[in-house]
């Protein structure tokens, strides 16, 4: 690899669409973090703590490889951890269903979008990541898995539920009458 191309692809392309995603989630969590400064503050940072830590144990122990990162010194991309990681976090404690048996397919929803990024991110000529031997998909994705539903146990017990805007489940999936059964999910208008 080379550090003006990569697979076909400058590096500049690279860096571009790694600022977008810092930019998104940096624009993400303070939006979601106007809501209660403090308790999404203090979840932002232990989520981002933890998933700095996690991701230099994981690369540290050969699981995997960061070819291209904005701060090239550093084995993990620190400021994609910094706030892309905290961004899913904050959102999936935001708006998650109060319910756990809703809150399954809430993160399954959540885990699908994460996995189809890092895999654009492992397969696209970006190649932002590289598995190596030890690792594969399936290991990522026990990993957010883990990862996310531990946030939600955590973040459920720092941000109270006034702060939350849960999705409102259809009437009929809580017993509701027959005439609400074609009722969308929604979010609480809570802006």
């Amino acid at each position: 690899m080379t550090e003006e191309l990569m697979m076909g692809v400058s590096l500049w392309t690279i860096r571009v669409v790694e600022m977008i995603a810092v930019a998104v989630s940096a624009a993400g969590s303070i939006w979601i973090m106007r809501h209660d400064k403090k308790r999404y503050g203090v979840l932002y940072a232990l989520s981002a703590a933890v998933g700095i830590l996690l991701c230099l144990a994981f690369v540290f122990a050969g699981f995997y490889t960061f070819p291209v990162k904005l701060i090239p010194h550093p084995p993990i991309p620190l400021i994609e951890m910094l706030t892309v990681v905290p961004f899913f976090t904050l959102l999936g404690v935001r708006y998650s269903p109060k319910e756990w048996a809703w809150k399954l397919p809430f993160y399954f929803a959540g885990v699908q979008v994460i996995m189809t990024l890092e895999l654009v991110a492992l397969l696209s000529p970006l190649r932002l990541i590289e598995y190596n031997e030890q690792w594969d998909a399936w290991d990522s994705y026990t990993a957010w898995w883990l990862y996310l539903l531990l946030f939600e146990w955590i973040g459920g017990n720092i941000v109270p539920a006034d702060a939350r805007a849960r999705l409102l489940l259809p009437r009929s999936a809580t017993g509701g009458g027959a005439g609400s059964s074609f009722m969308p999910w929604r979010w609480r208008p809570s802006f």
